[in-house]
């Protein structure tokens, strides 16, 4: 399967459709569980087999809909993943590793990741439950911990993974390598290694590029260097090697690899990260209408207006308007 490239429809289109529908919730929305608990219906009303985590099924009142974990993804033909991208980027890194395509429904407010609109989703569900709609297939990173023996820990990111500072409000000096050779130094609060999804996310933020998320690269951009001649951003070859490591990490020092946003590791002193394109990818239903341009325009346009920046893109869980 090449990443960046579209897929005219699912499999399940030539089945006659879907028979069975994973729902992913995220449940400290009150409205997730609400409308999850509708979607379940209509969907068993239209002769689709429902599937829940167990504490899915349970906030919604329904524990009859309960999966295990290993049954709710792979007898699934796609997800519903119901909340923001800090949501379905939490869905994708375990859908992708069973190749489970996912639809997104946006509960926040912007949402480069997620598909359908709330005020939308009962007119649009035909569509994707029939197959009338398109595979988009994104690139995702692997970062192994890299230890002296050996490689350690492994992590998957649709995003991003960075390597930042601990509590202290000091400097760190991070060497990055291309393929073995070295690319640059930057003292720095830390660096980003983004997929091209990932690229209107944290590296957005650290005054990196908008990739299409079509190109065949992958980015990495520093956060805060304290140099006026460094690198800032740079565009590698998505078949690239990336190995990022600390100099002069001592005790003193706390350096921290994030994935998405939301999972941690704390690298010892003799531990250092390569990351390189993942051989899975994430798979997302699109309306064969979609458009990443549009999709982007609509999306700055928002983030323009009050209350319209969010933390849902660099996957920080997905919160109210008011919370910023």
């Amino acid at each position: 399967m090449k990443v960046g490239s579209w897929q005219d429809s699912p499999g399940w289109a030539a089945a006659g459709g879907a028979r069975r529908v994973g729902i992913f919730l995220n449940t400290e929305k009150p409205v997730a569980r609400a409308v999850g608990a509708d979607l379940a219906r209509w969907l068993e009303s239209a002769g689709v087999q429902v599937r829940l985590r167990p504490a899915d099924a349970e906030a919604i009142g329904r524990p009859d809909l309960a999966r295990s974990e290993a049954d709710f993804l792979i007898g699934s033909d796609f997800l519903i993943v119901m909340g923001g991208d800090g949501t379905l980027l939490a869905a994708a890194r375990l859908a992708a590793a069973v190749d489970v395509p996912i639809l997104g429904v946006n509960l926040g407010h912007i949402g480069f990741l997620t598909e359908v609109e709330l005020k939308n989703l009962w007119s649009a569900l035909p569509d994707y439950i029939a197959g009338r709609c398109l595979l988009d297939n994104r690139v995702m990173l692997e970062a192994t911990v890299m230890r002296p023996q050996g490689p350690g820990p492994g992590f998957f990111a649709l995003n991003d993974v960075t390597l930042t500072k601990g509590p202290l409000a000091r400097l760190i000096h991070l060497e990055v390598q291309v393929d073995g050779r070295q690319a640059a130094e930057y003292p720095a609060d830390g660096v980003i290694v983004s997929t091209p999804t990932g690229s209107t996310a944290y590296n957005f933020a650290a005054g990196g590029p908008v990739v299409d998320p079509a190109a065949d690269v992958l980015l990495v951009s520093p956060i805060c260097p304290y140099s006026l001649i460094s690198i800032r951003t740079f565009v590698v070859d998505a078949n690239s090697v990336i190995t990022v490591r600390a100099k002069e990490h001592g005790r003193r020092e706390e350096i921290m690899l994030t994935v998405d946003g939301q999972e941690g590791y704390k690298l010892a002193a003799d531990e250092h990260v390569l990351v390189k394109k993942a051989k899975r990818v994430v798979r997302l239903l699109r309306a064969k209408r979609w458009d990443f341009y549009t999709v982007l325009a609509q999306r700055m346009s928002a983030a323009g207006q009050p209350g319209g920046v969010s933390s849902i893109e660099t996957g920080a869980p997905d919160e109210d308007p008011g919370d910023h």
